[in-house]
This record gives structure tokens, sequence and C-alpha cells, in this order.
């Protein structure tokens, strides 16, 4: 995930059809404020291979959440 301020134009892939709204906000402490606090939460599951398993023994899977 990317998150890029609103006054910013991808102009390097050559797309030409890229405009800054209005509305936008430049100021990069007047968009601070407008987000807020950032609350992220980011979910990684992991699955592996057990060779000496047997069934459903041969997927180990794995949950982890961060803050």
């Amino acid at each position: 995930m990317l998150l890029l301020p609103c006054n910013y134009i991808h102009a390097d892939t050559g797309y030409k059809g890229d405009s800054i709204h209005p509305e936008c906000i430049g100021d990069l402490e007047q968009q601070k404020q407008y987000l807020g606090a950032l609350d992220w939460k980011v979910l990684y599951t992991q699955e592996l291979f057990v060779p000496d398993g047997f069934g459903g023994d041969t997927i180990a899977r794995n949950s982890y959440m961060f803050n």
C-alpha cells in the first residue's frame, strides 16, 4: 500500500491524463491534520509445506498480527 498526497501527478509512466482535484489540500501539515492519527494493523499469514506430514498435517499455517 502506498499513500501519496493528492498534489502529486504521476507523470513518469507517460500517462498525460492525470490531474489535481481542486479540493486537494496541498500543505503537508494540513493533510496530516485532516488524516488524523493513522492506526495500522497488518495480518500476515504463512503456509509452509511439511514433508514428513500426512494429509492435512503436510501444511503448517501461522498467522501474525502487527500493529
